[in-house]
C-alpha cells in the first residue's frame, strides 16, 4: 500500500463539487473517496509501478491535492485542469506524476471512466 506524507489538510465535498464544476467533469466514486480520505501528497519511501514491458517501471512520485496550503500550486488538481496541458485529451484529468514528471491520468468520462492511464 502507497503512504502518502500527510499535511493534515482535508478537502470537502464542496472542494471536490467546485472542481468538477470548474472543469465540467464527474470524478469516480473510489477517486473521489481517495481525495477525501487522502488529499493526494508526496508518497512516503519507494513506490514503483510497471509502465509496460518495453519501458519497464517508474518511481510514482506524488498525487496532486485538491486543497493545498500555498493555493493554486502546481501540485493541486485546480492548475492541472487549467487550459496550460492542449495536449491532454478532455476525457483524461492528471492526478499525479512519477520521479520524472511523467503523468498518471484517470479517464473522467466515457465507457473506460475510473481507469488509470499513465
Amino acid at each position: 500500500m502507497v503512504r502518502l506524507n500527510a499535511d493534515g489538510l482535508r478537502p470537502t465535498e464542496a472542494d471536490i463539487a467546485e472542481l468538477e464544476q470548474d472543469g465540467l467533469i464527474a470524478l469516480p466514486p473510489d477517486y473521489r473517496s481517495f481525495l477525501i480520505e487522502t488529499n493526494g501528497g508526496r508518497v512516503d519511501g519507494n513506490w514503483y509501478f510497471k509502465i509496460s514491458d518495453a519501458e519497464g517501471e517508474t518511481a510514482l512520485s506524488h498525487f496532486y491535492r485538491i486543497v493545498d496550503s500555498k493555493k493554486r500550486s502546481a501540485w493541486t488538481l485546480r492548475y492541472t485542469r487549467s487550459p496550460c496541458s492542449p495536449r491532454m485529451p478532455e476525457n483524461l484529468m492528471p492526478i499525479g506524476s512519477d520521479a520524472f514528471g511523467g503523468k498518471i491520468c484517470i479517464q473522467v468520462s466515457g465507457s473506460d471512466r475510473g481507469k488509470i492511464y499513465y
